[in-house]
């Protein structure tokens, strides 16, 4: 997982509740330990370890990781493909602009996430109650303090996600 904003968070629920082993990034040791405690096996600060594919290689024995979920984008198409194993994929979420070619320039498999139909969804969401995932909220601000919430996002102080009051 790349990041430890809400759908970075999510995706690390979802995976734990299958059973996978997680290896997630940040920028930030201290949102490291809050994902730690939220089930990730293994934990990379991308600021103080620039190579984070290849120490994900590395806590792996050199095998590489199965799925990357990337977040970023075509900006960590190379990384991403770096870091997988033989069959991996890199599953796409929100990829809405660039040039990349959902995989062929780096040889790896790039899949978009994709919502599905209402029956997908509905099994999607009694699963995931199932299995007590759970989003998680860093703040919620009263629509009138819009101003603040895109402060604190542009910051990228916040884990998980900024929920914004319409009421």
């Amino acid at each position: 997982m790349q990041g430890t904003g809400g759908v970075s968070l999510a995706a690390l629920q979802w995976a734990k509740a299958i059973g996978a082993s997680v290896i997630i990034t940040s920028s930030s040791d201290t949102k490291l330990k809050r994902a730690r405690a939220l089930g990730a096996d293994i934990t990379i600060n991308y600021r103080t370890t620039p190579d984070w594919a290849g120490a994900a290689r590395a806590a792996l024995g050199g095998r590489g990781v199965d799925i990357v979920v990337d977040v970023v984008g075509e900006a960590q198409t190379e990384d991403c493909a770096r870091a997988l194993a033989d069959r991996g994929v890199i599953s796409a979420v929100g990829r809405l602009e660039g040039t990349a070619s959902w995989g062929k320039e780096v040889g790896r498999p790039v899949i978009p996430v994709v919502v599905g139909n209402r029956e997908q969804h509905e099994l999607m969401l009694a699963f995931g109650a199932d299995n007590r995932v759970r989003p998680v909220i860093d703040a919620v601000y009263d629509l009138a303090r819009l101003s603040a919430a895109l402060r604190l996002l542009e910051s990228g102080r916040f884990f998980g996600k900024i929920g914004i009051n319409l009421l």
